[in-house]
């Protein structure tokens, strides 16, 4: 092995052989970096082309954080970097080199990655949840992660695209196989309890199909949702708070319903929030999309996700067996 490349697994969990997947594993292997293994875990065996980089591994029905954690233990021994995509995004051919290279320039550096922006086939409904997630009112302050946006040192990074140091796993540990969602961030923020440095890079680039709107986006904005308490208990600190926006979101109208059939001054001003609500993602909508025709779908998709994720918290605190599978249709 060429002492210039380290040996990097490429980890994609998956539940369906769909485009999407195709896509991700023909973006891997025709990466430009020679040293790398392509590792795919999945629930039930797949026909799966063979080719010397890819390993396949059948994990049952487990958790996304479960498969992941699987095909570290099952890595090359040799391996030094953990490179981590969904099966539904494909990366740029210079995804690891430019990725490697930060690594050796900054030893101090323990994870990084880049944007996860729109695919140049995404069609109408996946180009307005493409949008939506520009938008601060659905990604919060992370919407930039979903461009291309200033290099910068960051809090935590998705598994849509996140590589880490080998050396640094061993020293936080795996990821949560209890969590659904959110198991990303929650290893994030174990790395940056130990003092690790997190990179946000321009050049780290993968491209990210998104849920469709508005069912399938809006099935999976709430069970992140669902994940909110878990991750918040956890995870107990100021930096956490804004994890509980979309329950207190619910909780206003709630109480909004309920005090407007006492008041009418209250009925007054909830509908008026309410109107405001819808203005702030008409705005968000047209600041977003590319063109008119995408402002309704973008702007209704952003107005929605500010109702839906709070739901799922809510009911995030009763166990929900059937999360997983929630999670996993389209």
């Amino acid at each position: 092995m060429p002492k210039n490349n380290p040996f990097v697994s490429v980890i994609v969990p998956f539940v369906e052989y769909d485009d999407n997947m195709k896509e991700c594993i023909n973006g891997v292997l025709n990466l430009k970096y020679p040293t790398y293994e392509l590792i795919i875990v999945s629930d039930e065996k797949k026909e799966i082309p063979k080719n010397q980089k890819i390993k396949c591994i059948v994990s049952g029905k487990k958790t996304i954080s479960y498969k992941r954690n699987l095909a570290m233990k099952k890595s090359d021994p040799k391996v030094e970097y953990f490179a981590f995509i969904d099966s539904d995004a494909c990366p740029k051919k210079d995804w690891l080199r430019n990725t490697i290279n930060l690594f050796k320039k900054n030893k101090k550096i323990s994870a990084a990655g880049g944007p996860n922006i729109k695919p140049e086939n995404a069609d109408y409904r996946e180009t307005c949840a493409s949008n939506s997630v520009l938008s601060p009112f659905v990604s919060g302050m992370k919407y930039f992660q979903c461009k291309i946006s200033e290099s910068r040192f960051v809090d935590d990074l998705p598994t849509c695209n996140l590589i880490i140091r080998k050396d640094v796993i061993k020293s936080v540990g795996m990821f949560d196989e209890k969590l659904m969602t959110g198991e990303d961030l929650d290893l994030c923020l174990k790395i940056k309890r130990k003092g690790g440095k997190i990179l946000f890079s321009k050049d780290i680039v993968v491209y990210h199909h998104r849920r469709k709107i508005f069912k399938p986006f809006l099935r999976q904005r709430f069970v992140y949702g669902m994940s909110v308490y878990k991750l918040f208990k956890k995870n107990p600190s100021v930096k956490s708070l804004y994890l509980l926006i979309p329950p207190l979101i619910i909780v206003y109208i709630v109480l909004g319903i309920a005090f407007s059939f006492f008041s009418v001054f209250v009925f007054i001003f909830f509908m008026e929030t309410l109107f405001f609500a819808f203005l702030l993602s008409l705005f968000e909508g047209m600041r977003t999309s590319e063109n008119i025709k995408q402002v309704f779908g973008t702007a209704s998709n952003i107005f929605l996700s500010f109702f839906v994720s709070g739901i799922g918290a809510f009911l995030g605190v009763i166990k929900n067996s059937d999360s997983k599978n929630i999670y996993e249709k389209r």
